[in-house]
Parts: C-alpha cells; sequence; structure tokens
C-alpha cells in the first residue's frame, strides 16, 4: 500500500511550496548551497531582481566565488569556510558584482 507515501509526498510538495512562497515575498536573497562544492541547491527570485543574474546562473560551479568582489574574495571565501566548519554562526558583509558591474554590499 503506498498510499501513505503519496500523502506524504503531497504534503512535501505542498510545504516546499509555501516555504519558496514565503521566501520569495522577502525583501532579501534566500539560498541554500552545499557547503562542499559551494554550488547553491536553492536560489529565490529575489536575487535575479537585485543582482540580475538569471536563476539558472547561480547554479552554475563557482558562481558565488568568482561574483564575490576581487578585493573581498579571498577573505570571504576563507571566513565563511572557516566559519561553517568550525559550525559557528556566522554574519558577514562583503561586496558583490552584479551583471551591470554594479558593486553592491551583502550581509550573508
Amino acid at each position: 500500500d503506498i498510499s501513505q507515501m503519496k500523502l506524504l509526498e503531497e504534503q512535501l510538495k505542498f510545504e516546499t511550496k509555501r516555504f519558496q512562497d514565503i521566501v520569495n515575498s522577502i525583501d532579501g536573497i534566500v539560498w541554500e548551497v552545499d557547503y562542499e562544492t559551494f554550488i547553491f541547491t536553492y536560489v529565490s527570485h529575489k536575487a535575479q531582481r537585485l543582482l540580475g543574474y538569471d536563476l539558472e546562473d547561480w547554479y552554475q560551479p563557482d558562481f558565488w566565488k568568482n561574483h564575490i568582489h576581487p578585493d573581498d574574495q579571498v577573505w570571504a571565501i576563507n571566513f565563511c569556510i572557516t566559519s561553517t566548519e568550525r559550525l559557528d554562526p556566522h554574519e558577514f558583509e562583503y561586496r558583490f558584482l552584479a551583471k551591470n558591474g554594479e558593486e553592491i554590499w551583502l550581509r550573508d
């Protein structure tokens, strides 16, 4: 009997859609990234509006690393990796290059 599994799948789809609707209504960017590969697994729609890149671009390898301002790249990546490895809650600000070339400050 797979009826219970089907019910759980439907509930998961509903909750995922609800989560995405809430996240996409926030005036900021929400993302999830695979720590080991730094490949995004989710990016909210505001990323496209605020930074100009198509959402598909965000899912490419090294997208985040390659778009951090060159002067912030080394320390921001090292800070993020080190803090995550230690399981330390962390927050940091750095410049990110928008598609139009503008420098945008992000709080991550």
